[in-house]
């Protein structure tokens, strides 16, 4: 008669050497447990666990999950040369690339924002040249991460070079301006000529930065959600950047 049964691999589990001997006979029997649960030389074993059923935004409980595990491991299984411990998963990994975005986002922006801020001072030689357009980049870049976190976005591998973008970005029109104010200040020092001088360069700024803003909305058009997110969130730090 042809079918299958199922049933428990080891009940209870084996606490003495002639329990221990038989339940490895019965793993190696079944060919579904070897390399799978335990490796054919009997020197590698796996342990699964399996989460309770959340929702994929249920972020903070996949964190405590995986969190705790690696504390366990730990624990039970201190460093040593006799053998080693590994922990994989899809859970663990979006829990450490959720780590590593997270710390590579706080250096790309401290060191494109140190490159900014050198380029600035080369330019204009001028302490109010550089904080200027450092306070327009840091407000923008606040304001749109603000923003994910406000409609309870999440950062992603490719959101985390938003804030970058946005600082190359709002960084020239702000260049523009000031470049336009030193020239004016320049040929005239009264405020009249200098209010008037920079309202020729206001339109163009913004014409450049519509036109930048609807080539990232519409990303939007995307399948991938990814992408979707990367474009909307881009272009509404370019809106608040005009």
């Amino acid at each position: 008669e042809i079918g299958f049964s199922v049933k428990k691999l080891s009940h209870p589990f084996p606490n003495d050497q002639a329990s221990l001997s038989e339940f490895k006979k019965r793993v190696f029997k079944t060919d579904d447990y070897v390399n799978a649960l335990i490796s054919a030389d009997q020197k590698t074993t796996a342990i699964n666990i399996f989460f309770e059923k959340r929702p994929d935004e249920d972020w903070e409980y996949k964190q405590v999950c995986v969190k705790k595990i690696q504390s366990l491991v730990k624990t039970a299984f201190p460093l040593s040369e006799a053998y080693e411990t590994h922990i994989g998963g899809l859970a663990p990994f979006t829990v450490d690339l959720h780590s590593f975005m997270l710390s590579d986002v706080a250096v790309f922006f401290t060191l494109t924002f140190i490159l900014i801020m050198i380029i600035l001072f080369k330019t204009f030689s001028s302490w109010r040249g550089v904080f200027l357009p450092l306070i327009t980049i840091g407000l923008v870049v606040l304001f749109d991460m603000g923003f994910i976190v406000f409609i309870g976005s999440s950062i992603s591998l490719v959101t985390t070079i938003i804030p970058s973008i946005l600082i190359a970005i709002a960084s020239s029109y702000s260049i523009h301006m000031i470049t336009h104010y030193y020239q004016a200040f320049i040929i005239n020092h009264e405020k009249d000529f200098i209010i008037k001088s920079l309202s020729h360069v206001v339109w163009p700024i913004f014409i450049s930065g519509i036109t930048t803003f609807a080539g990232f909305i519409s990303l939007t058009a995307n399948p991938v959600n990814t992408i979707r997110e990367f474009g909307f969130f881009c272009g509404i730090g370019i809106l608040i950047s005009i």
